[in-house]
């Protein structure tokens, strides 16, 4: 198996340097425990080419050769948060790195003597929304990446697509910004779910229709089941995916902090003025900072600022009232104030809500977002995001033999939840005007992730991918085993 496996990637090694592609792999430990490093930012120097690790700390990258132009050697970065940061010279002999990192020490007087060290979190934070129209993207850019959706229970994969993604902001600051999504190539997806299609569908006629039904009444989903065909089963089925995990909602709706908080809130950074925004002119009154540390990048100190509700709770918006609080963490250079990395979930805080999320999503998370950000040529682009939030697919009866609900049959909890993760890692960056235009004006910008495609297996060798964990491969593999849901309607 060893020798198989070398033989790939020699094969691909050899293949991408013919092609101009160079093809790197590696593991990311720490030096002091030699634990690996999950979200390591890994970058060729003086380039807009990227990736981060997974949680075993590897990574894969492949690249067109040479950004130097024969000038100078091509260089790996390899940085992370309060560690000595890592260049390596890439030579056409070496594609597999073993690199551990050293902490980096920070002195006291280095930390008090910082020119603004004593400002309060809520000063530094407010200080970085002030500056973010001239931190982020003034002009329209193109970001290609690797996206990974994964729906699963607290055993099992029930759900995997990867795509291939290309993403056009137009980097407006007001309600016009517009971000739009194209899938490019589908390598997986596979559905193996056990969902209520009954309750799915009546979620899909109540929105739709504006129907007053009643989901857990008896005698109302028997006389829908007895009449619905399999294809309108389906089609309840796909408007709830698209509902809750479309990637038109990811960065022009809702879904980018949560789709319960605000049906208006756009980009949670971006949209900074925008109205009902979590993130808004009223930042202060809903959220409580504080400076919990500093940490060190290169020659740059970066704050860590703890988010917690304020004292009186926040009423998000009319729906969640004040049942539910902001935790996280947010990461800002010192220096200009950008936002370097953003931890933001929704948690239930009272106790109804969290009763509630217990009994239906066994967790007091409503949702969660992370954000990672790099820097190039003086802007912040976005490198990293993922949203993960639990998702209810079935109610608590399921029906016997005859197809009837019995109330005394109740379904496995396992199966009546999912926790649904989107992550897109974007590892190309395109500002070049001419090359941006010719790309949006030849996409048909198709946003439609859970859409059937074919697989073009040439696409995929020399593309970068967010390389899966052990517990994710086995999963995968596991799951790969099963029969799809599309096919499980197919046989009835």
């Amino acid at each position: 198996m060893k020798r198989f496996s070398l033989f790939i990637i020699t094969y691909i090694f050899i293949t991408n340097v013919l092609f101009g592609q160079r093809f790197i792999t590696g593991t990311v430990i720490d030096a002091t425990n030699l634990k690996p490093f999950d979200g390591v930012n890994i970058y060729i120097e003086n380039s807009t080419i990227g990736t981060i690790t997974n949680e075993d700390g590897k990574f894969v990258l492949n690249f067109s050769k040479s950004f130097s132009n024969g000038e100078s050697k091509d260089s790996l970065v390899v940085s992370f948060l309060g560690y000595k940061t890592a260049k390596l010279s890439l030579d056409n002999d070496k594609i597999d790195f073993s690199i551990k990192l050293i902490p980096h020490e920070i002195a006291l007087d280095e930390v008090f003597l910082s020119k603004s060290h004593k400002l309060l979190g809520s000063e530094i934070v407010w200080k970085a929304f002030e500056n973010y129209t001239t931190n982020f993207p003034n002009k329209p850019y193109i970001s290609n990446g690797f996206l990974r959706h994964i729906e699963r229970n607290r055993e099992a994969y029930k759900w995997l697509i990867e795509s291939s993604v290309t993403l056009h902001d137009n980097s407006l600051y007001n309600e016009n910004s517009n971000i739009k999504i194209h899938i490019n190539e589908t390598r997986k997806s596979i559905d193996n779910r056990s969902v209520d299609s009954l309750y799915l569908y009546l979620s899909y006629l109540i929105d739709s229709k504006r129907a007053g039904y009643n989901i857990l009444n008896k005698r109302k989903r028997m006389k829908i089941a007895d009449t619905v065909s399999k294809k309108e089963l389906l089609k309840g089925i796909k408007y709830n995916d698209r509902k809750i995990n479309g990637l038109d909602k990811v960065f022009n709706e809702y879904k980018d902090v949560s789709y319960a908080i605000s049906s208006k809130n756009k980009n949670i950074i971006r949209n900074f003025n925008s109205i009902e925004s979590i993130f808004d002119k009223d930042i202060l009154e809903k959220h409580t900072f504080s400076l919990d540390t500093t940490y060190h990048i290169d020659s740059r100190m970066v704050y860590k600022i703890k988010i917690t509700p304020n004292k009186e709770m926040i009423e998000l918006n009319s729906t969640l009232k004040k049942h539910y609080a902001p935790v996280g963490w947010i990461y800002i250079y010192e220096d200009n104030f950008a936002i370097k990395e953003l931890d933001y979930s929704i948690i239930a805080a009272s106790k109804d809500a969290k009763l509630r999320n217990k009994m239906l999503f066994g967790t007091n998370v409503m949702s969660s977002i992370n954000l990672k950000y790099f820097e190039y040529n003086g802007k912040m682009y976005l490198k990293y995001f993922s949203c993960t939030i639990p998702k209810m697919v079935n109610v608590s009866f399921k029906p016997d033999s005859s197809g009837k609900y019995d109330k005394d049959s109740i379904r496995s909890k396992t199966d009546q939840y999912y926790y649904t993760k989107q992550e897109i890692l974007f590892s190309e960056l395109i500002i070049d005007s001419e090359r941006i235009n010719s790309l949006y004006n030849n996409l048909n910008w198709d946003d439609d992730l859970f859409k059937e495609r074919p697989y073009n297996d040439g696409f995929w060798n020399n593309f970068n991918i967010l390389l899966e964990s052990k517990e994710d491969l086995k999963m995968r593999l596991d799951l790969e085993k099963k029969m799809s849901l599309i096919k499980q309607f197919e046989q009835e």
